[in-house]
């Protein structure tokens, strides 16, 4: 099996807390992951790392089942999912960090071949492909920056040391 990374990131007026409990909460996917929609939980007890949930994803005019297995749960730096069921292998992870109006967001994909076809995809097209992936990732970060409850913008960090 092929992998084909990509990330974006982008920085949002939002304390790193609020991005996380908005960005991390399956319920809000639909709002910014695109082809995300009918999130629902599966495991049942405290929703974290090793916790499960399923969603339907369109992508190229088809509808797939997914599942999902949560594969870090940090507050508020990062979270992380993984298919374990579906039709491709992927993996995400978003790291939320402080930033000086707010906080920085990073949203990391990893896609899985599922296929012979898809490898030699991966194997010539990479460029490519890890543009769209980036592109499509900004696209996200975009919507999440939209769909987050607004609210003021956190006080600038103190420094530490000497500046």
């Amino acid at each position: 099996m092929r992998w084909l990374e990509a990330s974006a990131s982008r920085v949002v007026r939002q304390a790193p807390d609020q991005v996380f409990a908005f960005s991390a909460a399956i319920e809000n996917m639909p709002c910014w992951v695109i082809g995300v929609s009918e999130p629902r939980r599966v495991s049942g007890g405290e929703f974290g790392a090793q916790s499960t949930f399923v969603s339907k994803y369109t992508y190229g005019g088809r509808t797939h089942d997914i599942r999902y297995e949560v594969t870090a749960f940090d507050a508020p730096r990062c979270f992380a999912i993984r298919s374990i069921g579906g039709p491709f292998p992927f993996q995400r992870t978003v790291t939320i960090e402080p930033a000086k109006i707010g906080s920085r967001i990073e949203n990391r994909m990893k896609a899985g071949s599922d296929s012979r076809a898809t490898s030699v995809s991966f194997l010539l097209g990479a460029p490519l492909l890890r543009r769209l992936m980036q592109r499509r990732l900004r696209q996200e970060l975009d919507r999440l920056r939209q769909a987050l409850p607004e609210g003021p913008a956190p006080p600038p960090p103190h420094c530490a040391g000497p500046c």
